[in-house]
């Protein structure tokens, strides 16, 4: 080899060719690169994603419960001349009780029991609630405050408690002192 160019055996000469190079994604530069995009795309999902939560935080209570049927509509409109009894109430009635206490008392939604009233008369978690002692229900706050801070586990309970209120009035005095005894 003389000069970057190779003899043949005649003499003659010529050039060496260059080795051969590597795939862009296999050098450390093409490596860094990837890795770059890779968390500038994270970052701006992220972003978007905590941008979304803060818009969704920010609508007030009305606008953010569920929708109610029309029949939940029609019984909100009109007076009730009997008092309640959630026994004898029709789905309607239990539903628009709840939503009216829940949205009085400005609940998060995410803190309701159900979130349609399909799912407070049909819903496992929901019908569970009706169905929990004040031990039982005692019990729940114990495990909840392992996991939830205070002003959570109050709108938990309070989403709970419009629950009984409304489908099942008999367990409200129960949760009362399960959570007064918190």
């Amino acid at each position: 080899m003389v000069n970057g160019h190779q003899l043949g055996p005649d003499g003659s000469s010529w050039p060496v060719p260059p080795p051969p190079r590597r795939p862009f994604y296999k050098r450390p530069v093409g490596i860094a690169c990837i890795i770059v995009g890779c968390l500038v795309v994270l970052g701006a999902v992220a972003t978007a994603g905590v941008i979304v939560g803060v818009l969704n935080q920010d609508q007030s209570p009305a606008s953010a419960t569920p929708t109610t049927s029309s029949t939940a509509a029609t019984v909100e409109a009109s007076p009730s001349p009997t008092a309640y009894d959630a026994a004898t109430a029709t789905t309607g009635e239990r539903w628009s009780r709840y939503t009216r206490l829940a949205r009085e008392d400005d609940l998060p939604i995410q803190y309701w029991a159900a979130s349609t009233a399909e799912e407070a008369e049909s819903g496992y978690s929901a019908l569970r609630i009706c169905q929990r002692s004040e031990g039982e229900y005692a019990y729940f706050l114990e495990l909840l405050a392992e996991n939830s801070n205070e002003s959570q586990m109050e709108l938990t309970h309070r989403g709970q408690l419009f629950y009984t209120q409304a489908y099942c009035p008999e367990r409200t005095p129960g949760y009362e002192a399960a959570w007064a005894a918190h």
